[in-house]
C-alpha cells in the first residue's frame, strides 16, 4: 500500500501546515521576514516536530545489537520513510530551491524510492547495516536543532536564542557523524558489489556534507546580540513608540553597548535558508 502510505503522510503534513501557518503569520516578527523565510518557516517547524520520530532509530539499533533480532525494516518503512517523503513535500512547496539543496532533496527522494518502491536496499537481500540505521538517529538530532533557524528570527527572548544556538553547535557532532556514516554506507555497498548503492551514498554524502558545513559555519559566526538588537529589539521599540526612525536609533544604541569586537552579521546573510536536509 505504498501509494496509500504516501498520500496519508502528505495529508498529515498538509494538516500540520494548515495548523502552524496561521500562528506563524500572527507572530510579531512575520511582517519583517523576507518572503522566502515566510514560506519556509512553517515547513521548517514541521521538520523539527518530526525529528523525534527519527530518534526511534536508537532503541531499534540497540535492540538489534543486543538481541540479534532484525527489526530495522519496521523502522525503515514506518519511520525513516518520512524523510524522503518530507523532502519531496518540501521540494514541491518551495521550488525553485538553491542548487545544492535541490540536489540533496532529489537524492534523498531517490533513496526513498529505491528503499520503498524498487527494493534496491539492503544490498543483495541482506539486513540493513547498522550505520544506515544510526544515520536516521543522528538525523533526528539534526532536525530538532534545525529549529534554531526559526528561533533566532522569531524569539523575543535573547537567552532562548543563545540556548538554541549552543544546541545547534552541539549538534555538529551528529551532523559530522552522519557524513561519516554515509561514507561507511558507500564502502559497505562497494564490498557487497552494489555499485548503484555506493554511487548514491557518495552523492548524498557530498550534498549533505556541503549543506551541513555551510550551516554550522553560519551559526558559529552568528552574532546573536547584534542580530537581536537590529531586529527583535527594533520591532519592540517601534511597537511602543510607533516611529521607525527612533526604533533604528534605539537599536543602534543597544547594539553599540553589546557590540564589543564581534563582527556584525549582514541581515541578508542571516535571512538565508541554510543547512536543511
Amino acid at each position: 500500500h505504498r501509494i496509500t502510505f504516501l498520500v496519508a503522510i502528505c495529508a498529515i503534513l498538509n494538516g500540520l501546515l494548515q495548523l502552524i501557518t496561521p500562528r506563524v503569520r500572527a507572530h510579531q516578527a512575520y511582517p519583517h521576514a523576507p518572503d522566502d523565510i515566510k514560506r519556509a518557516t512553517p515547513v521548517r517547524l514541521i521538520q523539527s516536530l518530526l525529528g523525534p520520530i527519527q530518534l526511534l532509530a536508537w532503541p531499534v539499533l540497540i535492540y538489534e545489537l543486543a538481541s540479534g533480532c532484525k527489526i530495522a525494516e519496521v523502522f525503515i518503512y514506518w519511520c525513516a520513510s518520512w524523510v524522503p517523503i518530507f523532502d519531496l513535500f518540501d521540494s514541491i512547496r518551495r521550488w525553485p530551491l538553491r542548487p545544492s539543496l535541490a540536489l540533496h532533496h532529489m537524492v534523498t527522494v531517490g533513496v526513498g524510492i529505491a528503499l520503498i518502491d524498487w527494493n534496491l536496499w539492503p544490498a543483495n537481500g541482506e539486513s540493513f547495516h547498522w550505520a544506515f540505521i544510526a544515520f536516521f538517529g543522528c538525523l533526528g538530532v539534526q532536525w530538532i536543532t534545525d529549529a534554531f533557524s526559526t528561533v533566532f528570527r522569531f524569539s523575543r527572548r535573547l537567552e532562548t536564542i543563545r540556548r538554541w544556538r549552543r544546541a545547534y553547535l552541539a549538534s555538529a557532532v551528529a551532523r559530522l557523524a552522519n557524513s561519516v556514516l554515509l561514507l561507511m554506507w558507500a564502502v559497505y555497498s562497494v564490498q557487497k558489489g552494489a555499485t548503484a548503492s555506493a554511487v548514491v551514498a557518495l552523492v548524498l554524502c557530498a550534498a549533505y556534507s556541503f549543506e551541513q558545513q555551510r550551516s554550522v559555519r553560519f551559526v558559529y559566526h552568528f552574532d546573536v546580540e547584534r542580530f537581536y538588537n537590529q531586529h527583535q529589539a527594533t520591532w519592540a521599540w517601534a511597537a511602543v513608540h510607533g516611529s521607525p526612525s527612533e526604533s533604528k536609533t534605539g537599536a543602534a544604541d543597544e547594539g553599540a553597548e553589546a557590540g564589543g569586537s564581534t563582527p556584525m552579521i549582514d541581515s541578508s546573510v542571516a535571512a538565508a535558508d541554510y543547512g536543511h536536509s
